[in-house]
This record gives C-alpha cells, structure tokens and sequence, in this order.
C-alpha cells in the first residue's frame, strides 16, 4: 500500500488515503459492499451494527472480509441508562401525532426495547474483531473499552 496523501495519526494507523469515515446508517442503508469499497477507495468503512443481532454482526464482518482485507469499523447504539422522563415523552409524542395522523398512521407510541441487548453486540463485536470501534449516545462499558483495548482494538 502507498503511503497516504495526506499526514496524520489516522493515515498512519489505518493506512488510509483519505480522510473519509462512511457514515454508519443503521437499519438498511449500510451493506457489506459498502463498507468494502470505501475500504478499496481509502476511506474508512463502517458496519451499522446497532440493530443488528450478534449473528447478523459477525455475518456482516465476514461478509466484509470476503470483499476486503482492509481495515473496518463497528458502530453500535449505547443508550444512557435512564430512560426519557414521561413530560419529555409526552412531548415527542405531541410532536409526531399530527405527521402520524397524515399519513393515517396510529398515535406514537414507545417500544418496549431499542434494538438488540447490548451485551450480545458487545461480544459479536469482540469476536468480529474489526479495526476500530465506535458508539453513539453514551460510552460503552469500561469492561468492553479493555476487551477493546487488550486486542488492539
């Protein structure tokens, strides 16, 4: 691989050549052949994984790998423990009740669960092993930061 155009810490560790990160959509958008080729361009690519089960994670690592020996990213949903307050809650759900009627969908409601348990991507991502990791809406656990951190992660 040539060195990278462009200096920096990023370059030199992921042996990028451009200082592009694919944004990872979750819930469709972002697919393993996506991922790969801004690999091929010299990006970095990211799987969505944060509605994604632990199995479809590490499919979705294989799947990239069979396309790329590049380096890749993971990104996972965190949500903070606490849950919205219900004056918040019921605000959000004024918010979206006229744009739901229009389209003559049922009132908002709140799902019981956002995604998949936390706990099973963790360990997906850690068997997955990809070039780096990142999260979205509070930090992972301490304990997965280490397990992280002991693979080179």
């Amino acid at each position: 691989m040539s060195p990278p155009p462009w200096p920096g810490p990023l370059a030199a560790r992921f042996g990028i050549r451009f200082p592009i990160v694919q944004a990872p959509m979750a819930g469709g958008p972002t697919t393993p052949e996506l991922v790969a080729a801004v690999a091929e361009a010299g990006g970095l690519g990211m799987i969505a994984a944060a509605m994604l089960s632990p199995a479809q994670i590490r499919e979705q690592a294989a799947a990239v790998r069979r396309l790329t020996d590049l380096p890749f990213g993971i990104n996972l949903f965190v949500l903070p423990p606490a849950a919205p307050d219900a004056a918040t809650v019921a605000a959000a759900q004024a918010r979206l009740a006229p744009f739901h009627a229009e389209l003559g969908l049922p009132p908002p409601s709140i799902p019981n669960a956002w995604g998949e348990e936390l706990d099973g991507q963790l360990a997906a991502v850690l068997d997955a092993a990809p070039a780096f990791v990142t999260t979205h809406f509070a930090a992972p656990p301490a304990a997965f930061v280490a397990a992280l951190k002991s693979r080179a992660i």
